[in-house]
């Protein structure tokens, strides 16, 4: 199986119909970003949010088809994706700073629901939460 790599990125942040040129066995090919994504090992969203404000909506730091982050309590946020999932049953890959653990506790095509705080016992804000999906 031959490498494929991205050759050149803009300071821009590209869009799902965004023409990336992709080199693979030396020959460059163009490719949308919506392409790619359909690979297995690419992210399908991702975000960093500060989770330690109040109660209502996150402040997003940076994002790929992440619409908004609610946070529904202390620790307690629901990630809504831009484009849905197919379903639900994707990869969640999720940490938080400081001594605290992130997890999941909810997963729809549309959202995913994630807590923070210590293990097994009292949800706490994060100041930086990092959420990766994968399908």
């Amino acid at each position: 199986m031959a490498d494929i790599t991205i050759s050149q990125l803009t300071n821009t942040v590209p869009t799902t119909n965004s023409i990336l040129p992709i080199s693979k066995n030396g020959v460059t090919q163009s490719t949308t970003l919506a392409q790619l994504s359909s690979l297995p090992f690419i992210p399908k969203a991702w975000v960093n949010f500060n989770g330690s404000g109040a109660v209502g909506s996150a402040l997003i730091n940076s994002s790929y088809n992440v619409s908004s982050v609610t946070k529904n309590s202390q620790g307690n946020y629901t990630v809504f994706f831009s484009e849905s999932m197919l379903d639900n049953k994707y990869i969640v890959s999720c940490s938080c700073d400081s001594q605290y653990v992130a997890s999941v506790f909810s997963q729809t095509a549309n959202s995913v629901g994630i807590v923070t705080g210590l293990p097994w016992t009292v949800a706490y804000n994060a100041n930086s939460v990092y959420v990766v999906i994968y399908r």
